[in-house]
């Protein structure tokens, strides 16, 4: 970083900072973003300004002071840059093209709390893998930060993601000797294995449920063709014992009409015979007068 000494106008000397001439020339120029200017002590001067620096350099560090991303910031390790960062509503997902790291990745492989509490609180999202397949879960268990890892994981995050060489972040809480991260991941896994087979009891009980309906249903259309079935039969035989009746009924009409026509027959030949006797014995009568 050059420091070097720039004139004042006027002829007189005023040592100052070059970089802290051009970061309070950035600062003016941005101050939507900057809530106080931005301070740079020199050894040389207390002063801020230097003209003459100002218009050589400010371009320059500007682009440095109000650029950074989240996970440039952590590469600093400032605060301040951080601060301004999230102020200027930075991307907060935004993967360094080297690693693929977002600034939470970043945060968490440096260590930094502080950071990490910041940059979860612009809401992240935790799915995210570096070029290397890991994810913020991995890098906090690898730390040890079970209270990160548990809000991570509450988040959204996958407890089973494969990262580097297959490593899950179980695999990395265990390689470093982090119990409670290695607590936390193997209670989800117990949870979501006694969820699962609740879950698949639960379905195994309604599948059963709804067998039995469909066996009732069946059951009860059974039945019911069944009574159908009864009740024709019934209505048939009746239909039956009804036309064998009517049968017999015209049988036995039939039967007593035969014989009302071999009575009145039968009475016809007698009258006839009567007459005809009486006939006969009416003229032996005569005869017997004579």
């Amino acid at each position: 970083m050059d420091h070097s000494i720039s004139a004042y106008s006027g002829g007189l000397e005023a040592p100052v900072c070059r970089r802290s001439a051009a970061a309070a020339a950035a600062d003016f120029r941005r101050r939507l973003f900057l809530s106080e200017l931005v301070s740079h002590t020199c050894s040389y001067s207390e002063s801020l300004v230097c003209p003459s620096a100002m218009e050589d350099e400010e371009d320059v560090f500007a682009e440095k002071i109000i650029g950074l991303t989240y996970y440039e910031c952590v590469g600093l390790n400032s605060k301040k840059e951080m601060l301004l960062a999230i102020a200027r509503g930075e991307n907060v997902d935004q993967q360094d093209p080297t690693t693929g790291d977002t600034g939470l990745i970043a945060a968490l492989k440096t260590g930094n709390r502080e950071f990490v509490t910041m940059i979860l609180e612009k809401n992240p999202d935790v799915k995210i893998q570096n070029l290397a397949g890991d994810s913020a879960l991995h890098w906090a268990c690898l730390k040890g930060f079970a209270d990160v890892a548990a809000h991570l994981l509450k988040l959204g995050a996958d407890k089973d993601l494969k990262g580097e060489y297959g490593n899950t972040p179980l695999h990395l809480a265990c390689s470093s000797s982090s119990v409670d991260c290695v607590n936390l991941l193997l209670i989800l896994k117990a949870i979501a294995e006694t969820g699962e087979i609740a879950k698949k009891a639960l379905e195994a009980e309604e599948a059963a449920k709804r067998r039995a309906q469909l066996e009732a249903a069946e059951a009860a259309r059974l039945a019911q063709e069944k009574r159908i079935e009864e009740e024709d039969a019934i209505a048939e035989a009746a239909r039956l014992a009804e036309l064998e009746r009517l049968e017999q009924e015209r049988q036995e009409a039939e039967r007593i009409a035969i014989e009302e026509k071999k009575r009145l027959k039968k009475e016809a030949k007698k009258k006839k015979k009567a007459a005809k006797d009486a006939k006969k014995g009416g003229g032996k009568k005569a005869g017997k007068k004579k």
